[in-house]
């Protein structure tokens, strides 16, 4: 039903899809003392793709992520040592869209476009180790916001229903900014591209 309704209002042609990419999240952090801790974790969206040509594409997405990630520091003052390690997971709604542009008609492709991230959950881990003895503590992180990101990509397209795609995401809005502490979430993803109908 949904695909008949994208067909007769779009008369260039509209397929719906999905995507699903496996991701790297590098943390970006201030103050310049804490280290990001390189995540793992997984993206499905449904998308829309909109033809105008044989050359150019309109695609929106919107869908679920979930990603580890983490932060790390260390000091060492008048001999006393202090380390802090932190383990995030944080799952997200997320939308997108991009213009696409074929290299080759129905074959390679490069996009550029622009997405949200909407904090759905955020739960942490956080280990403190002074002068030797170590506390850990669990708990949900508050004051998160919605990302904006900067989305950079390009595929290929093997067969008519399904493709191969690369993106980088560059963050645009951080999805923590307060209490003196910026955490930017940068993706670099790769995953399949499926046409559905």
């Amino acid at each position: 039903m949904l695909a008949l309704l994208a067909s007769s209002a779009f008369p260039l042609g509209a397929d719906l899809g999905a995507d699903l990419s496996g991701i790297l999240t590098f943390p970006n952090n201030t103050p310049s003392n804490v280290d990001g801790k390189l995540g793992f974790g997984f993206r499905a969206v449904p998308t829309l793709e909109l033809s105008l040509s044989d050359y150019l594409a309109l695609r929106g997405s919107a869908g679920y992520e979930l990603t580890t990630w983490g932060t790390k520091s260390s000091s060492d003052v008048l001999g006393v040592s202090y380390s802090s390690d932190s383990s995030v997971v944080t799952q997200f709604l997320t939308f997108g869209i991009a213009g696409e542009v074929y290299i080759l008609p129905n074959l390679a492709f490069v996009s550029v476009g622009s997405s949200v991230d909407i904090p759905l959950h955020s739960q942490y881990t956080y280990k403190r180790t002074l002068a030797g003895v170590s506390t850990t503590t669990d708990g949900d992180i508050t004051g998160d916001q919605n990302s904006v990101f900067l989305d950079l990509g390009a595929g290929v397209q093997l067969t008519p229903s399904f493709g191969i795609v690369a993106s980088y995401r560059l963050p645009m809005v951080p999805y923590y900014d307060r209490n003196n502490q910026t955490d930017e979430l940068r993706q670099i993803s790769l995953g399949f591209r499926f046409t559905l109908l």
